[in-house]
Protein backbone atom coordinates (compact mmCIF):
# COMPACT_ATOMS: atom_id res chain seq x y z
CA UNK A 1 0.00 0.00 0.00
CA UNK A 2 1.78 3.43 -0.96
CA UNK A 3 1.41 6.27 1.37
CA UNK A 4 -1.04 8.39 -1.15
CA UNK A 5 -3.44 5.33 0.09
CA UNK A 6 -3.31 5.81 3.87
CA UNK A 7 -6.56 7.09 5.08
CA UNK A 8 -6.65 9.00 8.45
CA UNK A 9 -7.41 7.12 11.53
CA UNK A 10 -5.93 3.98 9.90
CA UNK A 11 -3.81 1.59 12.37
CA UNK A 12 -0.36 0.30 10.44
CA UNK A 13 2.14 -1.76 11.40
CA UNK A 14 6.08 -0.20 11.29
CA UNK A 15 9.31 -2.01 12.00
CA UNK A 16 12.53 -0.32 12.80
CA UNK A 17 14.94 -0.44 9.88
CA UNK A 18 17.72 1.78 11.24
CA UNK A 19 18.59 4.97 13.54
CA UNK A 20 19.83 7.53 11.19
CA UNK A 21 20.66 10.05 13.96
CA UNK A 22 19.39 10.79 17.11
CA UNK A 23 15.97 12.77 15.79
CA UNK A 24 15.45 10.16 12.56
CA UNK A 25 14.14 6.57 12.07
CA UNK A 26 14.25 4.63 8.79
CA UNK A 27 11.30 2.50 9.15
CA UNK A 28 9.54 -0.06 6.99
CA UNK A 29 5.37 0.06 6.63
CA UNK A 30 4.45 -2.77 4.46
CA UNK A 31 7.26 -2.61 1.67
CA UNK A 32 7.42 1.30 1.80
CA UNK A 33 10.75 2.31 3.72
CA UNK A 34 10.52 5.82 4.64
CA UNK A 35 11.99 8.27 7.03
CA UNK A 36 9.86 9.59 10.22
CA UNK A 37 11.54 12.63 12.87
CA UNK A 38 10.68 11.77 16.39
CA UNK A 39 12.74 12.17 19.74
CA UNK A 40 12.24 8.37 20.66
CA UNK A 41 15.78 6.33 20.30
CA UNK A 42 14.58 2.56 19.33
CA UNK A 43 16.97 -0.17 17.93
CA UNK A 44 16.31 -2.13 14.71
CA UNK A 45 14.15 -4.51 14.68
CA UNK A 46 11.31 -2.97 17.31
CA UNK A 47 7.67 -3.21 16.00
CA UNK A 48 5.50 -0.04 16.12
CA UNK A 49 2.02 0.31 15.45
CA UNK A 50 1.37 3.82 14.27
CA UNK A 51 -2.49 5.55 13.88
CA UNK A 52 -2.71 8.34 10.26
CA UNK A 53 -3.34 11.55 12.16
CA UNK A 54 -3.11 13.64 8.61
CA UNK A 55 -2.33 12.57 5.01
CA UNK A 56 -0.53 14.64 2.06
CA UNK A 57 3.18 14.85 1.46
CA UNK A 58 4.16 14.65 4.51
CA UNK A 59 1.57 12.60 6.89
CA UNK A 60 1.29 12.80 10.43
CA UNK A 61 1.54 9.77 12.47
CA UNK A 62 0.96 8.96 16.03
CA UNK A 63 2.92 6.25 17.96
CA UNK A 64 -0.03 4.42 19.35
CA UNK A 65 2.21 1.32 21.07
CA UNK A 66 5.78 0.57 21.66
CA UNK A 67 7.65 -2.74 22.40
CA UNK A 68 6.63 -4.09 25.88
CA UNK A 69 9.69 -3.98 27.33
CA UNK A 70 13.52 -3.53 27.21
CA UNK A 71 13.79 -7.32 26.86
CA UNK A 72 11.29 -7.63 24.13
CA UNK A 73 13.12 -4.36 22.12
CA UNK A 74 16.38 -5.83 22.51
CA UNK A 75 15.36 -9.41 21.12
CA UNK A 76 14.16 -7.98 18.25
CA UNK A 77 16.91 -6.18 17.89
CA UNK A 78 18.98 -8.99 17.80
CA UNK A 79 16.54 -11.18 15.21
CA UNK A 80 16.71 -8.42 13.06
CA UNK A 81 20.58 -7.55 13.22
CA UNK A 82 21.84 -11.39 13.10
CA UNK A 83 21.39 -12.06 10.05
CA UNK A 84 22.87 -9.25 8.29
CA UNK A 85 25.71 -8.91 10.24
CA UNK A 86 29.30 -9.75 9.09
CA UNK A 87 32.78 -8.78 10.17
CA UNK A 88 34.40 -5.46 9.81
CA UNK A 89 36.72 -7.56 8.01
CA UNK A 90 34.58 -8.06 5.07
CA UNK A 91 33.79 -4.24 4.31
CA UNK A 92 37.32 -3.29 4.71
CA UNK A 93 38.16 -5.87 2.07
CA UNK A 94 35.24 -5.30 0.01
CA UNK A 95 36.52 -0.87 -0.08
CA UNK A 96 39.97 -1.91 -1.10
CA UNK A 97 38.18 -3.46 -4.91
CA UNK A 98 35.24 -1.00 -5.42
CA UNK A 99 36.50 2.60 -3.81
CA UNK A 100 38.17 3.51 -7.61
CA UNK A 101 34.63 2.54 -9.32
CA UNK A 102 32.68 5.03 -6.80
CA UNK A 103 31.52 8.46 -7.23
CA UNK A 104 33.36 11.26 -5.82
CA UNK A 105 30.86 12.46 -2.83
CA UNK A 106 30.94 8.67 -1.65
CA UNK A 107 34.98 8.77 -2.40
CA UNK A 108 35.24 11.33 -0.11
CA UNK A 109 33.21 9.91 2.50
CA UNK A 110 35.08 6.31 2.03
CA UNK A 111 38.64 8.33 2.52
CA UNK A 112 37.24 10.28 5.49
CA UNK A 113 36.26 6.86 6.52
CA UNK A 114 39.18 5.27 6.19
CA UNK A 115 41.81 8.34 7.58
CA UNK A 116 39.78 8.56 11.23
CA UNK A 117 41.29 4.57 12.27
CA UNK A 118 43.75 4.61 14.49
CA UNK A 119 47.01 3.82 13.75
CA UNK A 120 49.20 1.04 15.16
CA UNK A 121 51.38 3.51 16.09
CA UNK A 122 48.30 5.32 18.07
CA UNK A 123 47.87 2.48 20.54
CA UNK A 124 51.40 2.63 21.90
CA UNK A 125 50.39 4.83 24.48
CA UNK A 126 47.16 4.90 26.84
CA UNK A 127 45.04 7.80 25.33
CA UNK A 128 45.52 6.15 22.31
CA UNK A 129 44.09 3.25 23.14
CA UNK A 130 40.88 5.04 25.34
CA UNK A 131 40.56 7.27 22.11
CA UNK A 132 40.14 4.36 19.50
CA UNK A 133 37.50 2.60 22.06
CA UNK A 134 35.67 5.41 22.20
CA UNK A 135 35.19 5.48 18.28
CA UNK A 136 34.71 1.94 17.57
CA UNK A 137 31.10 2.65 17.44
CA UNK A 138 30.04 0.36 20.83
CA UNK A 139 29.33 3.80 22.40
CA UNK A 140 28.15 6.11 20.06
CA UNK A 141 24.61 6.79 21.02
CA UNK A 142 26.04 7.31 24.53
CA UNK A 143 28.53 10.15 23.42
CA UNK A 144 25.51 11.75 21.55
CA UNK A 145 23.88 12.18 24.84
CA UNK A 146 26.92 13.32 26.73
CA UNK A 147 27.61 16.92 26.01
CA UNK A 148 31.11 16.96 27.15
CA UNK A 149 31.38 14.00 23.64
CA UNK A 150 28.46 15.30 21.25
CA UNK A 151 30.93 17.78 19.41
CA UNK A 152 33.40 14.50 18.86
CA UNK A 153 30.81 12.18 17.47
CA UNK A 154 31.60 13.15 14.06
CA UNK A 155 34.53 10.75 14.47
CA UNK A 156 32.86 7.62 15.83
CA UNK A 157 33.28 4.68 13.24
CA UNK A 158 29.06 4.24 13.46
CA UNK A 159 28.69 8.02 12.94
CA UNK A 160 30.85 7.38 9.95
CA UNK A 161 29.00 4.22 8.88
CA UNK A 162 25.54 5.69 9.33
CA UNK A 163 26.39 8.63 7.33
CA UNK A 164 28.11 6.59 4.34
CA UNK A 165 25.07 4.61 4.21
CA UNK A 166 22.92 7.35 3.81
CA UNK A 167 24.85 8.44 1.14
CA UNK A 168 24.58 4.92 -0.65
CA UNK A 169 20.63 4.67 -0.36
CA UNK A 170 20.48 8.23 -2.17
CA UNK A 171 23.20 7.24 -5.31
CA UNK A 172 21.17 4.29 -5.48
CA UNK A 173 17.95 5.53 -5.70
CA UNK A 174 19.13 8.25 -8.27
CA UNK A 175 20.96 5.65 -10.57
CA UNK A 176 18.12 3.72 -10.66
CA UNK A 177 15.84 6.99 -11.33
CA UNK A 178 18.42 7.69 -14.34
CA UNK A 179 19.04 4.27 -15.37
CA UNK A 180 14.65 4.23 -16.21
CA UNK A 181 14.90 7.60 -17.70
CA UNK A 182 18.32 7.29 -20.50
CA UNK A 183 17.71 3.53 -20.77
CA UNK A 184 21.86 3.74 -20.17
CA UNK A 185 22.51 -0.29 -19.50
CA UNK A 186 26.04 1.08 -19.06
CA UNK A 187 24.99 3.31 -16.13
CA UNK A 188 23.63 0.40 -14.12
CA UNK A 189 27.04 -2.11 -15.40
CA UNK A 190 29.48 0.51 -13.87
CA UNK A 191 27.83 1.12 -10.66
CA UNK A 192 27.12 -2.38 -9.30
CA UNK A 193 30.04 -1.25 -6.80
CA UNK A 194 27.16 1.07 -4.85
CA UNK A 195 24.88 -1.70 -3.92
CA UNK A 196 28.08 -3.95 -3.45
CA UNK A 197 28.61 -1.33 -0.63
CA UNK A 198 26.12 -0.86 0.68
CA UNK A 199 25.59 -4.48 1.88
CA UNK A 200 28.56 -4.25 3.11
CA UNK A 201 28.28 -1.17 5.02
CA UNK A 202 24.82 -1.89 6.73
CA UNK A 203 26.26 -5.36 7.46
CA UNK A 204 29.02 -3.70 9.56
CA UNK A 205 26.47 -1.49 11.18
CA UNK A 206 25.02 -4.87 12.30
CA UNK A 207 28.00 -6.17 13.61
CA UNK A 208 28.21 -3.03 15.35
CA UNK A 209 24.70 -3.08 17.08
CA UNK A 210 25.34 -6.70 17.52
CA UNK A 211 28.16 -6.08 19.61
CA UNK A 212 26.43 -2.54 21.73
CA UNK A 213 23.91 -5.24 22.64
CA UNK A 214 26.28 -7.64 24.36
CA UNK A 215 27.43 -4.98 25.90
CA UNK A 216 24.21 -3.63 27.84
CA UNK A 217 23.78 -4.30 31.45
CA UNK A 218 22.85 -7.89 31.99
CA UNK A 219 20.29 -7.82 35.39
CA UNK A 220 21.33 -11.80 36.20
CA UNK A 221 24.71 -10.82 36.39
CA UNK A 222 26.49 -8.35 38.78
CA UNK A 223 29.46 -8.14 36.31
CA UNK A 224 29.80 -5.85 32.81
CA UNK A 225 31.10 -6.75 29.60
CA UNK A 226 32.15 -4.70 26.41
CA UNK A 227 32.49 -6.30 23.23
CA UNK A 228 33.68 -4.45 20.10
CA UNK A 229 35.84 -5.02 16.95
CA UNK A 230 38.77 -2.18 16.79
CA UNK A 231 40.23 -1.22 12.91
CA UNK A 232 43.55 -0.70 13.18
CA UNK A 233 45.46 0.60 10.21
CA UNK A 234 49.37 -0.06 9.34
CA UNK A 235 50.07 1.70 6.21
CA UNK A 236 47.60 0.72 3.38
CA UNK A 237 46.28 -2.47 5.01
CA UNK A 238 43.34 -2.63 8.05
CA UNK A 239 43.36 -5.38 10.65
CA UNK A 240 40.52 -5.77 12.66
CA UNK A 241 41.14 -6.78 16.27
CA UNK A 242 37.79 -8.29 18.55
CA UNK A 243 38.50 -7.27 22.07
CA UNK A 244 36.09 -8.21 24.96
CA UNK A 245 36.18 -6.52 28.62
CA UNK A 246 34.85 -7.95 30.71
CA UNK A 247 34.88 -7.81 34.83
CA UNK A 248 35.54 -10.83 36.56
CA UNK A 249 33.09 -12.38 39.08
CA UNK A 250 35.11 -13.03 42.13
CA UNK A 251 34.64 -13.48 45.69
CA UNK A 252 36.51 -10.31 47.74
CA UNK A 253 38.69 -10.76 50.48
CA UNK A 254 40.82 -8.08 52.63
CA UNK A 255 43.70 -9.18 50.49
CA UNK A 256 42.06 -8.54 47.02
CA UNK A 257 39.63 -5.52 47.37
CA UNK A 258 40.00 -4.24 44.03
CA UNK A 259 37.98 -5.28 40.97
CA UNK A 260 39.55 -8.16 38.28
CA UNK A 261 39.23 -7.56 34.64
CA UNK A 262 39.36 -9.33 31.67
CA UNK A 263 40.61 -8.38 28.38
CA UNK A 264 40.19 -10.60 25.54
CA UNK A 265 41.59 -10.22 21.65
CA UNK A 266 41.61 -12.15 18.54
CA UNK A 267 43.14 -10.78 15.49
CA UNK A 268 44.22 -12.27 12.14
CA UNK A 269 47.75 -10.94 10.73
CA UNK A 270 49.11 -11.24 7.14
CA UNK A 271 51.80 -14.33 7.28
CA UNK A 272 50.93 -14.81 11.13
CA UNK A 273 47.42 -16.55 11.09
CA UNK A 274 45.28 -15.95 13.99
CA UNK A 275 46.20 -15.29 17.07
CA UNK A 276 44.02 -14.84 20.77
CA UNK A 277 45.19 -13.10 24.10
CA UNK A 278 43.66 -12.88 27.47
CA UNK A 279 44.76 -10.72 30.22
CA UNK A 280 43.57 -10.75 33.30
CA UNK A 281 44.19 -7.91 35.74
CA UNK A 282 43.58 -7.27 39.37
CA UNK A 283 45.76 -4.69 41.51
CA UNK A 284 49.56 -4.78 40.73
CA UNK A 285 48.89 -8.26 39.13
CA UNK A 286 48.56 -9.26 35.77
CA UNK A 287 48.03 -12.40 33.92
CA UNK A 288 48.91 -13.05 30.55
CA UNK A 289 47.84 -16.14 28.17
CA UNK A 290 48.63 -15.96 24.38
CA UNK A 291 47.47 -18.57 21.72
CA UNK A 292 48.73 -19.06 18.21
CA UNK A 293 47.20 -21.40 15.94
CA UNK A 294 50.12 -21.52 13.08
CA UNK A 295 52.85 -23.42 14.78
CA UNK A 296 56.19 -20.83 13.15
CA UNK A 297 53.73 -18.20 15.12
CA UNK A 298 53.46 -20.30 18.57
CA UNK A 299 57.22 -20.95 17.93
CA UNK A 300 57.87 -16.86 17.54
CA UNK A 301 55.83 -15.63 20.51
CA UNK A 302 56.96 -18.79 22.72
CA UNK A 303 60.59 -17.44 21.76
CA UNK A 304 59.96 -13.77 22.60
CA UNK A 305 58.03 -14.09 25.74
CA UNK A 306 60.41 -12.68 27.80
CA UNK A 307 60.31 -9.47 26.25
CA UNK A 308 56.92 -9.03 27.41
CA UNK A 309 57.18 -10.21 30.91
CA UNK A 310 60.12 -7.46 31.50
CA UNK A 311 57.90 -5.01 29.68
CA UNK A 312 55.19 -5.71 31.95
CA UNK A 313 57.58 -5.83 34.80
CA UNK A 314 58.70 -2.25 33.83
CA UNK A 315 55.21 -0.72 34.67
CA UNK A 316 54.89 -1.78 37.83
CA UNK A 317 53.37 -5.75 37.68
CA UNK A 318 54.74 -7.55 40.19
CA UNK A 319 55.35 -10.84 39.17
CA UNK A 320 53.56 -11.13 35.37
CA UNK A 321 52.31 -14.49 34.59
CA UNK A 322 52.64 -14.79 30.90
CA UNK A 323 52.28 -18.35 28.98
CA UNK A 324 52.12 -19.32 25.26
CA UNK A 325 49.81 -21.99 24.23
CA UNK A 326 49.07 -23.73 20.61
CA UNK A 327 45.67 -23.33 19.08
CA UNK A 328 42.80 -21.45 20.31
CA UNK A 329 41.17 -20.57 23.47
CA UNK A 330 38.13 -22.64 24.66
CA UNK A 331 36.38 -19.24 24.48
CA UNK A 332 36.32 -16.14 22.13
CA UNK A 333 35.07 -12.77 21.93
CA UNK A 334 32.14 -13.13 20.65
CA UNK A 335 29.42 -11.18 18.57
CA UNK A 336 26.27 -13.26 19.70
CA UNK A 337 24.49 -12.55 23.10
CA UNK A 338 24.06 -14.96 25.51
CA UNK A 339 20.57 -15.54 25.26
CA UNK A 340 18.26 -18.38 26.16
CA UNK A 341 15.40 -16.85 23.88
CA UNK A 342 17.49 -17.54 20.35
CA UNK A 343 19.08 -20.31 19.02
CA UNK A 344 21.87 -21.00 16.49
CA UNK A 345 20.46 -23.36 13.86
CA UNK A 346 23.18 -25.17 11.20
CA UNK A 347 21.56 -26.96 8.26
Amino acid sequence: MSIKAWQVGQILKASVIEQLSNTTLLLKIGNTQLTAKTNLSLPPGAELQLKVINQGEQPLLKIISLPNSKTETNLAALRQALPKQAPLSDLFSALKVVDHRLPQILQQAVQSLQAGLSSRMDLLNPEGIKKALNESGTFFESRINDQKQVNNVHADLKGKLLRLADLLRNENLTQHQNAGKNNLLSLLADNKAIPELQRHVESALARIQLNQLNSLPNSEQHSQAFLLELPVKENEHIDVFSVKINEEDQQKTDQESSKRWSIQLSFTLDGLGNIHAKLILGGEKVHASLWAEEEKTYELIQNNLHQLNERLTDVKFIDPDVKCFKGKPESEPSTLADNNELINVEI
